[in-house]
């Protein structure tokens, strides 16, 4: 199979977070996967060659310099050739950091025009877990979200390709399910399924309000829509009022939506041992059980 590597640069404008722009240039084609890497080392130090000689030139100016956009990472995208760019124009993706460090990689697949099924990730691989806060890149942002479920191992992929198996049928999975589930922040359902190669560690510090923000938003999600909060994560944020608060806010504010995103999963049978762990009170408890109640008035509406 004939194929080539694209080595993308990943900028990203230096506003605050949780959301920014980036900027994808390909800035080369190579024949090998080592030629690719090769060059990005190149363009790295030759981009610190470059800032190092600017802020020299500020300094003996007098100026401080500021920076306005940096890197953010790398992509190397292994491409099949005389073939347009599709679903599965990419037989691999790998994406760095900015420092040229491997982020992660997605082995899609080894024939032309198909993906191979995906058998999982491993567990070595999966290099979060349920809320960590994380920066993604897709569709021109990179934007701050909250891990709220984590990759298919290879063992849960075998255990359900067995059970279909059992039934005459076959998986369905490809490259696009080798994901985490995410929310960013914002009213109601902001989930997303982001490619764990456009997962990414901060690459800036993150405040601490920000942090209790996107928490509250995992264990809103958790308690409207029934994802699977682990237990010693609702122990380690206990008695934090400040979060508490943040979570009836951002649910009460679903509840006061015209529309509803869908139907939500049962918050008064799902919620009762969430609220005792957090420290919710009885006032507290009171308010979830009225948006609850908001959120079946709106079902029965729509």
């Amino acid at each position: 199979m004939n194929t080539i590597y694209e080595l993308i640069h990943i900028e990203v404008e230096n506003q605050r977070y949780p959301l920014r722009k980036i900027k994808e240039n390909s800035i080369g084609l190579f024949t090998t996967l080592e030629k690719a890497q090769k060059g990005m080392m190149r363009h790295i130090a030759d981009e610190m060659k470059e800032n190092e000689h600017t802020r020299k030139l500020f300094e003996e100016d007098g100026e401080k310099w500021k920076i306005y956009s940096y890197t953010f990472g790398y992509e190397i995208a292994e491409r099949e050739v005389n073939e347009l760019y599709g679903q599965w124009c990419s037989r691999s993706v790998r994406t760095y950091k900015s420092n040229g460090e491997l982020n992660d990689e997605c082995l899609i697949a080894d024939t032309a025009k198909k993906t191979d099924p995906f058998l999982g990730r491993p567990k070595e691989k999966i290099r979060f877990k349920v809320g960590d806060i994380v920066e993604v890149f897709e569709g021109g942002e990179a934007e701050l979200h909250v891990i709220t479920a984590l990759p298919w191992t290879t063992e849960k992929v075998e255990r359900l390709n067995k059970k279909l198996l059992e039934k005459g049928e076959c998986s369905l999975l490809d490259a696009s399910d080798d994901c985490y589930l995410a929310y960013s922040l914002g009213i109601g359902d902001t989930h997303g399924h982001p490619a764990c190669t456009d997962v990414f560690r901060p690459t800036k510090k993150v405040s601490s309000a920000l942090k209790h923000k996107l928490w509250a938003k995992l264990i809103e999600a958790g308690m409207v829509y029934g994802h699977d909060i682990p237990h010693s994560f609702l122990m380690e944020h206990a008695n934090d009022e400040k979060l508490n608060e943040e979570i009836l806010t951002g649910i009460e504010k679903m509840a006061n939506k015209d529309t509803i995103d869908f139907w939500p999963y049962d918050m008064k049978t799902h919620v009762t041992e969430m609220t005792k762990i957090l420290g919710f009170s009885e006032k507290q408890v009171q308010r979830l059980l009225k948006a609850a109640d908001k959120f079946e008035q709106l079902y029965k509406r729509s």
